[in-house]
């Protein structure tokens, strides 16, 4: 759990991209980081947003993202309305899909299915949503520990950022898709508890 928190955090999952047009599941680093990114729709969803976002945020944010390449062209066009600088970590990568990469998304359920039975398990060589969860609050207790009265947005994406949501509630990380997700392109600031 993040202790001491003394900065603001906004979640904001990368716009509309190639792989949700193609109902396709790109959870593979070696496919995600370099193909698949933001589809023209989502390019101009995004654009239409953001300065609705830049009024939620403020003036200065730290933006750190996901180096997926959906992540990386969400965070860059905040970027460029912000005029600040993109900061990247793997921590914020999305959650590894296993046996199911490159597979019709509609494949998600079945994992989440699991996931509501058991938080832990990796079937199907399935990322567990309490590895998910460790390795996003560790880059938040880390960002929180850099910097005081600073606003970050943290740019990731669905999986990751909602199993952060609920860690961050200290809800059972078995209900992590109880909570309403995250539409892509959507900002939304991340409560303290």
């Amino acid at each position: 759990m993040i202790e001491h928190r003394h900065n603001r955090f906004f979640a904001l999952r990368h716009g509309v991209s190639e792989a949700n047009e193609l109902g396709l599941i790109i959870s593979d680093p070696k496919t995600g980081c370099s193909n698949y990114g933001l589809s023209s729709v989502g390019r101009a969803k995004l654009e239409r947003c953001l300065e609705g976002y830049l009024e939620q945020i403020g003036p200065t944010c730290r933006i750190v993202s996901s180096d997926f390449l959906r992540t990386r062209h969400t965070a860059e066009l905040l970027a460029e309305r912000m005029v600040a600088e993109v900061e990247f970590s793997v921590r914020l990568r999305e959650r590894y899909f296993g046996d199911f990469e490159s597979t019709s998304n509609l494949n998600y359920q079945t994992v989440w299915q699991q996931d509501a039975a058991d938080p832990e398990h990796s079937q199907w060589n399935v990322e567990s949503v309490s590895s998910v969860a460790d390795r996003v609050l560790a880059e938040l207790q880390d960002l929180n520990e850099s910097a005081k009265e600073t606003t970050f947005v943290i740019v990731s994406h669905g999986d990751s950022l909602q199993i952060l949501e609920t860690a961050l509630k200290q809800l059972p990380l078995s209900t992590h898709r109880e909570r309403d997700p995250l539409q892509p392109g959507e900002l939304r600031e991340l409560s303290p508890n």
